[in-house]
């Protein structure tokens, strides 16, 4: 955190001023995608970040306001390496007022499977821009209780990924919905710093492409395909230590 002190008026006032994203809390947090977006004005951004008031913001000349824009440069940056997702829970409507929790740090609840269709979602918005894929993101994310994508036991329930798509668009604001495709965006940097052979940081060639799970997968199970369940409800970060170990000792061979 930075330290902001402002004086208006004979008035002082000091604020606290995150200096990364891991520093933010969820406001700050959505928040900053209004301003990634170009969604807020800036003394209402800056009254959600740090509560700086509208009426005092207003009143501070030119150049204090760009000194002030100049600690958000990292925003737009997105190199952050982030092991955890910011919005921890999104609102569920129902008879039993669920949540819908994101994944715990370090994606240790999450199966292969369940990255797998997340990373796609992930890859075909960026190839494609349509929106619909940020929503299917968020949906396969965030789960509610005994949701899964491979059932284990009765209590198991599959992810019912069309209603949830359009329940997260319908009801989640943009803010929100970015801020998950953001989140991703940064857990892929700490996934790179984790595993640099199978997550590579800067290897693409500048053109988005979309991630090839499927032929992944057929590799990493290769002959085992009658235990092909097993693989995908491997927890993600053990499945990742293996293949990541193997496409190291493949680029050696070469």
């Amino acid at each position: 955190m930075r330290d902001l002190k402002i004086s208006v008026e004979g008035r002082s006032y000091t604020f606290k001023v995150p200096e990364s994203y891991g520093e933010m809390n969820e406001r700050q947090y959505f928040a900053s995608m209004l301003h990634l977006m170009h969604l807020i004005e800036r003394s209402s951004f800056w009254y959600r970040y740090v509560g700086l008031k509208p009426s005092v913001c207003d009143k501070l000349p030119e150049w204090v306001l760009m000194r002030m824009d100049e600690m958000l440069s990292f925003i737009p940056e997105l190199t952050e390496q982030l092991d955890r997702f910011i919005i921890e829970q999104l609102p569920l409507r129902g008879v039993w007022s669920k949540r819908l929790s994101a994944p715990e740090p370090m994606l240790a609840n999450v199966t292969l499977q369940q990255f797998m269709t997340a990373d796609s979602y992930f890859s075909y918005y960026c190839v494609t821009q349509r929106e619909s894929f940020i929503d299917r993101l968020a949906a396969s994310l965030y789960l509610a209780k005994h949701e899964t994508f491979i059932t284990e036991n009765k209590k198991d329930v599959l992810v019912p990924m069309d209603k949830r798509e359009a329940y997260i668009h319908k009801y989640m604001p943009v803010e929100v919905r970015f801020g998950i495709f953001i989140n991703w965006i940064m857990i892929k940097n700490w996934l790179s710093k984790c595993f640099p052979n199978m997550f590579p940081h800067g290897s693409s060639d500048g053109k988005p492409k979309a991630s090839d799970w499927l032929g992944l997968f057929d590799s990493f199970v290769g002959d085992n395909i009658p235990f092909m369940k097993d693989y995908q409800r491997m927890a993600c970060m053990d499945a990742f230590r293996i293949i990541d170990a193997k496409v190291k000792s493949q680029n050696e061979r070469k």
